[in-house]
């Protein structure tokens, strides 16, 4: 899985695709509102680094990703960097953080409970974890199953789920949800159609972000009562 996700990041300097996305700056928002200046913040599967670039110089910062080829592109003298495979690893064992950040990484793991439960205990008591996911009930993946075909997911992809499907399986590994939102809106067909008031109304409906939005964003927290349901 190593020399896949090397491959994986090789071919994305080659091709350019390091471009800061919508949901970075969402990710640096909320960590600022949500963790005082100077607390420790980690990131599981740094990527290219824009989340921990945003908040340099005012937070404690540490990461990892299972890519070297990636954790190079992390030119941040202030970051604390590991290389390992949450499959398998968690370099942070007996470590507090105020915050975790794991966004567009749970689809790509074997267990990704495990990870939960080992984020869980990495947390300190009011510490927030802030995760992203593909969401699977976008309007365009729904028309796609019904025209008899598997939608264009991307091939490292192996857990696939809808906003609901997430709200339970984070209940079962012992988080509770604060808060949730799209880092964007794709109308796609209907995007000539939505625009202006329209669009702006339907940012704040959640049936229309179930169905418009690419990626999810989740604010969450340990549950205080309740063992997680997660087989270690």
């Amino acid at each position: 899985m190593e020399d896949y996700y090397e491959d994986y990041w090789i071919r994305r300097v080659e091709q350019g695709h390091l471009a800061e996305m919508p949901r970075h700056s969402l990710v640096a928002a909320t960590i600022r509102k949500a963790v005082r200046t100077g607390g420790r913040v980690l990131e599981l599967g740094v990527g290219e680094g824009h989340n921990l670039a945003n908040l340099t110089g005012d937070y404690n910062l540490s990461c990892c990703d299972i890519s070297r080829e990636a954790l190079k592109l992390v030119v941040l003298p202030e970051v604390r960097k590991v290389q390992c495979d949450l499959n398998s690893s968690f370099p942070f064992s007996g470590e507090k953080f105020d915050a975790i950040i794991c966004t567009e990484v749970l689809e790509h793991l074997l267990r990704p409970e495990l990870l939960m439960g080992r984020i869980r205990e990495a947390l300190k008591p009011e510490g927030v974890a802030v995760i992203s996911i593909p969401n699977t009930a976008h309007l365009e993946y729904r028309w796609t199953l019904l025209r008899g075909r598997f939608p264009d997911f991307d091939e490292s992809h192996i857990h696939f789920w809808t906003i609901r499907d997430f709200f339970e399986f984070l209940a079962r590994v012992g988080f509770k949800v604060r808060s949730w939102q799209p880092t964007y809106l794709d109308f796609w067909v209907f995007r000539h159609l939505v625009r202006g008031p329209i669009s702006g109304f339907l940012a704040r409906v959640d049936l229309a972000k179930e169905l418009f939005g690419r990626e999810i964003v989740f604010v969450i927290a340990r549950t205080r009562t309740g063992n997680p349901q997660v087989e270690t």
